[in-house]
Protein backbone atom coordinates (compact mmCIF):
# COMPACT_ATOMS: atom_id res chain seq x y z
CA UNK A 1 0.00 0.00 0.00
CA UNK A 2 1.55 3.61 -0.81
CA UNK A 3 -0.05 6.68 0.28
CA UNK A 4 0.58 9.73 -1.98
CA UNK A 5 -1.87 13.77 -2.40
CA UNK A 6 -2.82 13.08 -6.06
CA UNK A 7 -2.57 16.90 -6.56
CA UNK A 8 1.26 16.89 -6.36
CA UNK A 9 3.14 15.87 -9.13
CA UNK A 10 6.34 15.61 -7.65
CA UNK A 11 4.80 12.61 -5.42
CA UNK A 12 3.35 10.79 -8.38
CA UNK A 13 6.33 10.98 -9.88
CA UNK A 14 8.47 9.68 -6.93
CA UNK A 15 6.05 6.46 -6.43
CA UNK A 16 6.01 5.89 -10.94
CA UNK A 17 9.73 5.51 -10.15
CA UNK A 18 9.69 3.64 -7.22
CA UNK A 19 7.11 0.99 -8.50
CA UNK A 20 8.88 1.38 -12.12
CA UNK A 21 10.26 -2.39 -12.17
CA UNK A 22 6.83 -4.11 -10.54
CA UNK A 23 3.62 -4.63 -12.48
CA UNK A 24 0.28 -3.29 -11.05
CA UNK A 25 -2.08 -5.87 -10.60
CA UNK A 26 -4.93 -4.09 -8.92
CA UNK A 27 -4.84 -0.37 -8.53
CA UNK A 28 -7.56 0.98 -5.79
CA UNK A 29 -7.66 4.77 -6.08
CA UNK A 30 -9.32 6.11 -2.94
CA UNK A 31 -8.88 10.11 -3.39
CA UNK A 32 -11.45 12.51 -2.98
CA UNK A 33 -12.48 15.57 -1.47
CA UNK A 34 -16.17 16.98 0.32
CA UNK A 35 -16.17 20.93 1.86
CA UNK A 36 -18.40 20.49 4.71
CA UNK A 37 -19.37 24.74 4.12
CA UNK A 38 -21.37 22.64 0.59
CA UNK A 39 -24.05 21.62 3.10
CA UNK A 40 -24.70 25.23 4.04
CA UNK A 41 -26.71 26.75 1.68
CA UNK A 42 -26.55 30.18 3.18
CA UNK A 43 -23.40 30.63 2.48
CA UNK A 44 -22.09 32.39 -0.89
CA UNK A 45 -20.92 29.67 -3.45
CA UNK A 46 -17.26 29.04 -3.83
CA UNK A 47 -16.53 28.56 -7.03
CA UNK A 48 -12.61 28.25 -6.04
CA UNK A 49 -13.51 25.13 -3.74
CA UNK A 50 -15.53 23.64 -6.28
CA UNK A 51 -12.86 23.52 -9.19
CA UNK A 52 -10.87 22.31 -6.36
CA UNK A 53 -13.07 19.79 -5.68
CA UNK A 54 -13.65 18.65 -9.49
CA UNK A 55 -9.78 18.81 -10.25
CA UNK A 56 -8.98 15.93 -7.66
CA UNK A 57 -11.96 13.91 -7.53
CA UNK A 58 -12.16 13.96 -11.54
CA UNK A 59 -9.33 14.85 -13.58
CA UNK A 60 -6.24 14.26 -11.33
CA UNK A 61 -6.74 10.42 -10.32
CA UNK A 62 -6.88 10.11 -14.56
CA UNK A 63 -4.19 12.25 -14.97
Amino acid sequence: MHRLDVTHPDQINALAEALAEYPIDLLINNAGVYYEKYDQPKQAIDYAAWADTFRVNTIVPCG
